[in-house]
């Protein structure tokens, strides 16, 4: 979950030089790292001694989520 927050934390700070407002940002952020948790989940498919589970897809989700509005959160902070 940590790791898919910081992931998307990431794409959130690539993108704030962008003139893309904070939703957009959120929204990206949050559904690259997503994908990116799909491509690992099928990617444990392949690896003997691991199971890809529709709920790790899930949790690494909501950790973007959490990186992503953080991010913004300190954003809308630092333009006020």
């Amino acid at each position: 979950m940590l790791g898919y927050a910081l992931l998307a934390l990431t794409y959130s700070h690539g993108l704030s030089r962008s003139k893309i407002t904070n939703l957009r940002i959120l929204l990206f952020a949050v559904v690259m790292a997503g994908l990116y948790a799909v491509s690992d989940e099928w990617h444990q498919s392949f690896t003997p001694g691991r199971t890809p589970l529709i709920s790790d897809v899930g949790i690494d989700t909501l950790g973007a989520a959490l990186g992503a509005g953080t991010w913004v959160w300190i954003r809308s902070l630092r333009e006020v």
